[in-house]
């Protein structure tokens, strides 16, 4: 399959609103209805609707559930071709190093969590893992990297080869770009009383800001990215789109790992979509963005959250929870900060331990918070205990959430109270 046409998005790029050529702000505080002294935070309607995500995520692209089932297959297979590299007692350091990296890079780690342990873990026993790294910068600050990263205590001595005598780094090493690069991203593995990685990322700044024109043009874009953000703090899914792209263009490349890379995001990029549509369905039975419409409508970006914590396949359970939470405590701090009098929100944080009658707006916050509520309580006891134990284990997990739950709401309470004139502290604990 072309990469353009695996990498065509299936959903448009935010971009800013403009006007007159600036940058607008989408909140303000001006007071929508001064007769009855309701705020209004003047939110920007959602740039995604709901026809037009529907049509997006169950368009032409989209595979179906047969083909689905078939690429699922396909990674199987790949999988063992791949597993064959990783357990290969004959290769040498550096190499098991790159795949490794190659591997976690193209968003293929949790398939081989297992391998890559036994992998590093074969490359410690054998002894002076850095000494047969022949003083490569590369290979080095790769192999620290990994092995750090995966709980081995390495000593940042193994960077003293690259010192001069007064204890800084070799300026020659500055025309190694891709080792210098290396050096860049194990400098953030430092801890605090490590002066040597200190002075390492001083050191790969510098030089990495200040490249040769004819440095090959994928690396100087690989530089570039990652000077905007370190890889530990990037959105796994998206880097492994981004690496896709890049590995796709090496020279030196193994097929079956690009090959299982590309398979295996097709295959999460479905379920995604899937579980998309499904929180789109829900978002739109609630009635919540059309009948509240002081409050934020912003279902996608509560998703793409919960993508961000949670992209794996097999955790559609928790992504959807998470962006069915997310969504509504949206709602419910907009009906706190925003749209509430403070007697309405006396009376609706009490509606949390009783059961009254409410405002209208109220009560649909009230019958969508405890529809959903089971939801919440019956996934967080299938990840916690498996699936088994969601009858009889519930109701107390469904304690523990509700208790949660109602100290935002008292915390929204307390903010209120003490932004109109009321003197209640503010509680210095935030759930979300």
């Amino acid at each position: 399959m072309a990469l353009r046409l695996l990498f065509t998005p299936h959903l448009p790029v935010l971009s800013s609103r403009r006007a007159n050529g600036r940058v607008r702000c989408s909140a303000s505080t001006q007071i929508s209805d001064p007769q009855e002294g309701r705020r209004s935070a003047n939110y920007q309607p959602s740039v995604w609707t709901y026809n037009y995500l529907q049509s997006i995520v169950a368009g032409e692209g989209r595979q179906s559930r047969r083909e689905v089932e078939q690429q699922k297959e396909k990674v199987q297979i790949l999988e063992e071709e791949v597993r064959g590299a990783l357990n290969d007692e004959k290769a040498e350091t550096f190499t098991i190093f790159a795949t490794v990296d190659d591997i976690q890079r193209l968003g293929l780690g949790d398939h081989f969590e297992e391998d890559i342990s036994n992998a590093l873990r074969r490359c410690v026993s054998k002894g002076a893992v850095f000494m047969s790294l022949q003083k490569s910068l590369h290979g080095t600050a790769l192999g620290f990297r990994l092995l750090r990263q995966h709980g081995y205590e390495v000593s940042q001595d193994v960077f003293k080869i690259f010192l001069d005598e007064s204890g800084s780094f070799v300026k020659t090493l500055g025309g190694d770009v891709q080792g210098v690069l290396s050096l860049y991203e194990a400098s953030h593995l430092a801890f605090e009383e490590e002066d040597i990685l200190h002075k390492a990322r001083s050191f790969a700044i510098k030089h990495l800001e200040n490249l040769n024109s004819d440095v090959d043009k994928d690396l100087q874009d690989q530089v570039k990215h990652e000077l905007e953000l370190p890889l530990h703090r990037r959105m796994p899914l998206l880097e492994a789109r981004r690496s896709i792209e890049a590995y796709s263009r090496r020279g030196y490349r193994n097929p079956q790992i690009l090959e299982l890379a590309l398979t295996d995001f097709n295959v999460s990029q479905s379920t995604l979509q899937r579980d998309l549509q499904e929180m789109l369905g829900w978002w739109n039975n609630t009635g919540l963005a059309k009948r509240l419409s002081f409050a934020r409508d912003r279902l996608i970006e509560c998703f793409f959250w919960a993508v961000g914590i949670a992209h794996e396949p097999s955790l559609s359970i928790c992504r959807k929870a998470v962006t069915k939470a997310f969504a509504l405590i949206l709602v419910l701090d907009d009906v706190y900060d925003v749209f509430g009098t403070l007697e309405e929100l006396e009376l609706f944080t009490e509606a949390v331990r009783r059961s009254i009658s409410l405002r209208f707006h109220l009560e649909i916050i009230m019958f969508r918070r405890f529809r959903s509520w089971k939801f919440f309580t019956l996934s967080f006891v299938w990840f916690q205990m498996g699936p088994q134990c969601c009858g009889r284990s519930s109701c107390l997990y469904e304690a523990v959430l509700l208790s949660s739950l109602q100290q935002r709401e008292r915390d929204g309470l307390r903010n209120s109270q003490g932004e109109r004139g009321k003197r209640h502290p503010v509680s210095s604990q935030s759930v979300v």
